[in-house]
């Protein structure tokens, strides 16, 4: 009787085991997966804010990052660089970040003779290679990539030649448009339009991620890790940890661009030319 009791225990024990690893394995199979990118390093002024104000809200977003165990890409603007902020992107490094190149003058490609815009690359690379963690990661300005097709190509030939990596957003979050706004309300001490700016970023944020999420899906046909953009700015130094939150709380999990772009999707060519700045998502089709 003993005997058969402990082999019933041990059956239970077996299947209780199976039935977590199943459901381990297939939250795995389907949870989705998110890099974070940050464009425009070291920081943003906007002719509003201070240095100090600068570098505090740099420090903050490295916080919120560190506080979450996230690996991002940040893409630094070498002009943006001075005495101040070089120490802040040896702080990045040192949090195990990683610098890529956003060129030096910030050009908009639409605007720029594409021989005019590599040299601007090559600028862009040399004030960053002197970081331990800069590599040849590259992503285009307000992600214009060409708004004619000899300038498209032009610039993507040079950059394969040149072994750069063009890292792609897929969730275009476009968050600049609510920074400026908000810098301006907190700093004229006008907390409640600041609070309402922040409710209306966030439901932004949220809107744009459900978009290009199920977008990515149908175009894809099933789940890509996929690759979001924001900014080095003011507003996400107060809203990146609810915004991380957010997506803990709807099941996703936090990748780093190198795992996300192992995925086949990332291969698909690029079919778009004109002049917008646009997802991924949105260029392979």
């Amino acid at each position: 009787m003993v005997k058969n009791i402990g082999a019933m225990l041990l059956v239970g024990l077996v299947i209780i085991i199976l039935s977590i690893s199943y459901r381990c394995e297939n939250n795995n199979i389907n949870a989705r997966e998110v890099a974070i990118t940050i464009d425009d390093l070291p920081t943003l002024s906007h002719g509003i804010l201070s240095k100090k104000d600068q570098i505090e809200y740099f420090n903050r977003i490295l916080s919120i990052l560190d506080e979450y165990q996230i690996t991002s890409m940040g893409f630094v603007v070498g002009s943006l660089i001075d005495e101040h902020e070089i120490g802040l992107l040896y702080d990045f490094c040192s949090k195990g970040h990683i610098i890529g190149n956003h060129t030096y003058s910030h050009f908009d490609l639409n605007k720029t003779d594409p021989f005019v815009y590599c040299n601007d690359i090559i600028k862009g690379w040399e004030s960053v290679s002197g970081f331990q963690c800069a590599d040849k990661y590259f992503r285009y300005p307000m992600l214009h990539r060409g708004d004619e097709k000899h300038k498209k190509d032009t610039v993507f030939n040079f950059l394969m030649k040149s072994d750069y990596i063009i890292v792609p957003v897929t969730i275009d979050s476009d968050e600049t448009s609510y920074n400026i706004s908000f810098v301006r309300a907190f700093t004229q001490g006008d907390m409640t339009k600041a609070d309402s700016i922040g409710k209306e970023y966030m439901a932004h944020m949220i809107k744009q991620t459900n978009y290009y999420d199920s977008l990515a899906t149908v175009n894809n046909n099933g789940q890509i890790p996929h690759i979001l953009l924001l900014h080095m700015n003011f507003i996400n130094s107060y809203y990146l940890d609810d915004l991380l939150d957010w997506y803990i709380s709807q099941g996703w999990n936090f990748t780093t661009v190198t795992e996300a772009m192992e995925h086949p999707f990332y291969t698909k060519k690029d079919r778009y030319v004109g002049k917008r700045g646009i997802s991924f998502v949105e260029r392979i089709f």
